[in-house]
């Protein structure tokens, strides 16, 4: 189970882009759970893989879902998010395994 713990995301909304948040992300087998703190306190999206490097993923608490996409030998995933009517679109950035 590879854990990345000091992972980082870029985030593109229609207020401008955020870079450089923290973030961190776990990868099972068939599934992805990423986590980060907002102004309200933790969030967390999970989610399966839907088909080998593509996941699909809610976060109940911001009402969210998401879709994440990597391609084989990459350390990125990239995607799109909605959130209480809000979307955008994140690529997250995997460091290394700590």
């Amino acid at each position: 189970m590879p854990v990345f713990p000091n992972a980082t995301s870029d985030t593109y909304t229609s207020e401008g882009l955020h870079q450089n948040q923290p973030i961190q992300v776990r990868l099972d087998e068939g599934s992805i759970a990423i986590s980060y703190q907002d102004d309200d306190g933790p969030v967390v999206y999970e989610g399966l893989e839907i088909e080998s490097g593509h996941f699909e993923l809610d976060c109940a608490r911001k009402r969210g879902k998401a879709i994440l996409h990597r391609m084989p030998g990459e350390n990125v995933l990239e995607g799109w998010w909605l959130e209480n009517r809000i979307e955008g679109m994140w690529r997250i950035y995997l460091n290394s395994e700590d």
